[in-house]
Parts: C-alpha cells; sequence; structure tokens
C-alpha cells in the first residue's frame, strides 16, 4: 500500500516539477516576475519532494529484496524443492 502510495507521490511531483518549469520557461516574457519566481520554488519544492519519495522508495525495496532473501534462505530449499542449505559432499567428490 505504501509502495503505490509513494508511486503515485513520485509521479505527481515529477509531474508538477515538469508543468511548473516548462511554464516558468516558456511564459517567463508575459509573467510577473513574482510568478516566475514562485513557479521556480514549487518546481523546486517539486523536486525536493521527488528525491526524498525515490530514496524512500528504494531504500523499502531493499528491505524487501533482503526479507524475501533471508525468507527463502530459511527453509533451505529452492523453488524445485531442491536441498539448497547442506555442506555435504556431493556424489563423485573426495573430501579434501
Amino acid at each position: 500500500m505504501l509502495d503505490k502510495a509513494l508511486r503515485a507521490l513520485i509521479l505527481i511531483s515529477a509531474g508538477v516539477t515538469a508543468i511548473c518549469r516548462y511554464v516558468a520557461f516558456r511564459k517567463s516574457d508575459v509573467l510577473a516576475p513574482e510568478n516566475v519566481k514562485l513557479l521556480n520554488t514549487a518546481a523546486i519544492a517539486g523536486t525536493v519532494v521527488l528525491v526524498i519519495c525515490g530514496v524512500i522508495y528504494a531504500v523499502m525495496l531493499k528491505m524487501q529484496e533482503k526479507k524475501n532473501k533471508q525468507n527463502s534462505g530459511d527453509t533451505g530449499t529452492d523453488e524445485f524443492g531442491a536441498d539448497t542449505g547442506t555442506d555435504e559432499i556431493a556424489d563423485g567428490e573426495k573430501d579434501p
């Protein structure tokens, strides 16, 4: 649930940033300087939100991958049910 909210926030902030920067650049000759400054400030705020949400999302993905790896490693079997957690010598190998 949180990951979907973060992805939505990332998309929204990216859109707001792009639109604010585009309008500030294209319409700077007809807009008042205060309005251009306001649009640039909104674009910077959108960029900050975008970066923060991106970092949080990346950390969440890393934690989820680590959790999945630990959960699959505890069983000692792969996806086909073969034992992967033993340190026994395979048939035909010699003990060093």
